[in-house]
């Protein structure tokens, strides 16, 4: 059977109806099937008809609802509407006493992804609607989707197990959902400013005990040789990228240690080493190219330039013959003299020429590689290309880290333009989160610079300064969650510009 003819179910204040899909397109664009209705298709589960993607072009050239300007309309609205003569099925009035009714809904459950607000208004009204319609002294348990007012668990109507509203009938929500995802609403259109680095600084502390031991974890690991920094470096960036996926889902919970009980050797390893050498490669990679080349230029350079170099070049002419030669055929010469004339005679024959002429044009390449090894070796020349890849690499770098965390794909993190393209969408944003991550950096490195001067007599021969060593790592792995969540609330914040989902 195709999708046309497929029967499809859709729950509204008059009932539950059957149709098929052309029709239920129909209702949709006559505004009697509104977006967080729930429809479905068949014997599947019932979702709200807004996330239905056979419905989207009905939707997105549906008129407006005739209540849409004045929510206490909507009933009166949708009782007026009448019933279309294409239902396969009478319509069961939705009463709370109704076993049909019960029936169908005593498995429901909302689908897996679906947005627990029903539409801008609802959530709106949550963030105010503090206590219950009835009771004005009760706090509200549950909030109705169409005419969003809130109700206590007393108040609230249940048909099985599916909370009803008590004034139009409608499906309600847990109240405290709705208004906990308005306020994240709220707070992603708030702006990004002093009070998100207020609270990055503050967000490490939200699981302090998890602080404390990644803190320990992370210090003794970089202790323990190449292999133990290389581990390190890979929890710490598990950390980093798992607290830029929660707060960009808006989530500020503060578990931001990695799932241990279910370590994988390619997700919660290979993959941080990774992604981290992305990072180095895209952000300090042209910097170390640069200073290599300025190394070796220099370590490789002559006393003459490739100028002298040219000059002495230039001076082995093509092999011609001079008066001198003339005059020696004429009047004959010497056995010696004869074997230099036969060889530059041998040399003005065009197969000679041809060989000079490709054994010049290797000279050439030659001097033009001996001519660019040269500039390099002017530190002139060098030394403002190197600054600029150091500001780059400076400047790129939060950037590098919000893609590598968020995307966690090796040649995302390696395609600047993919970077450039997201600082482009943040505007100012970026900037505003670059100036906080810098000023972290700074304070980060000073506090490290002090534990080491304090720490100086603990300073051992072969081994260094242990708990100096041991201090810093602690520091590092605050900041680094600190600049994490800065960077997860600037994506937070540009959700809509960047087409980042929140939900």
């Amino acid at each position: 059977m195709s999708d046309k003819n497929e029967t499809w179910q859709v729950i509204c204040d008059a009932g539950i109806f059957e149709t098929d899909l052309e029709g239920l397109k129909g209702w949709v664009a006559e505004g009697r099937v509104l977006p967080h209705d729930k429809v479905r298709k068949g014997n599947l589960r019932w979702i709200e008809a807004g996330l239905a993607p056979v419905l989207r072009e009905a939707f997105a050239g549906a008129p407006a609802p005739a209540w849409a300007g004045n929510p206490s309309n909507a009933v009166a609205v949708s009782e007026a509407v009448p019933v279309e003569t294409g239902f396969t099925a009478e319509p069961q009035q939705a009463g709370f006493e109704d076993e049909s009714f019960a029936e169908e809904h005593e498995h429901y459950q909302e689908p897996h992804g679906a947005s627990t607000a029903s539409d801008p208004f609802t959530q709106s009204q949550a963030l105010y609607g503090a206590v219950c319609y009835f009771h004005q002294d009760l706090q509200p348990k549950y909030i109705c989707r169409s005419c969003a007012n809130t109700f206590c668990q007393e108040c609230t109507k249940f048909t099985s197990k599916i909370p009803l509203c008590p004034l139009c009938g409608e499906l309600c929500k847990l109240y405290e959902e709705i208004k906990e995802k308005s306020q994240r609403r709220l707070q992603q259109y708030s702006g990004f400013g002093v009070e998100d680095f207020g609270t990055a600084l503050s967000f490490p502390f939200r699981n302090i005990f998890g602080l404390l031991g990644g803190a320990f974890i992370y210090g003794l690991l970089l202790l323990g040789g190449f292999k133990g920094q290389l581990l390190a470096y890979a929890i710490l960036f598990g950390c980093i990228s798992l607290v830029i996926n929660k707060v960009v889902a808006g989530r500020m919970d503060g578990n931001f240690l990695p799932d241990f009980s279910s370590f994988s050797l390619l997700d919660d390893f290979v993959m941080p080493i990774l992604l981290g050498i992305g990072v180095t490669i895209v952000t300090i990679g042209p910097a170390i190219v640069l200073g290599i080349a300025l190394i070796m230029g220099i370590i490789n350079s002559t006393n003459s330039s490739p100028v002298d170099r040219m000059k002495s070049q230039y001076k082995q002419e093509e092999k011609t013959l001079t008066p001198e030669d003339m005059q020696k055929l004429v009047n004959g010469a010497d056995e010696k003299g004869e074997e230099e004339l036969k060889k530059k005679i041998e040399e003005m024959h065009p197969g000679s020429s041809v060989a000079r002429m490709a054994e010049k044009s290797k000279d050439s390449d030659q001097s033009s590689v001996d001519t660019l090894r040269w500039l390099f070796s002017v530190p002139v020349f060098i030394i403002p290309f190197l600054l600029l890849a150091l500001a780059w690499a400076v400047f790129y770098y939060p950037m590098a880290l919000s893609i590598a965390g968020y995307t966690e794909d090796f040649w995302s993190v390696v395609n600047p333009l993919v970077g450039l393209d997201t600082i482009r969408r943040m505007g100012m944003t970026y900037f505003k989160a670059f100036g906080m991550y810098l000023s972290v950096q700074v304070v980060g490195s000073i506090l490290s610079a002090i534990a080491y001067a304090v720490l100086a007599p603990f300073d051992m021969p072969f081994i260094g300064n242990l708990p100096a060593r041991f201090v810093e790592g602690t520091i590092t792995f605050y900041t680094s969650l600190v600049i994490a969540c800065i960077l997860g609330l600037a994506l937070y914040k540009s959700a809509d510009k960047l087409g980042i989902s929140t939900e």
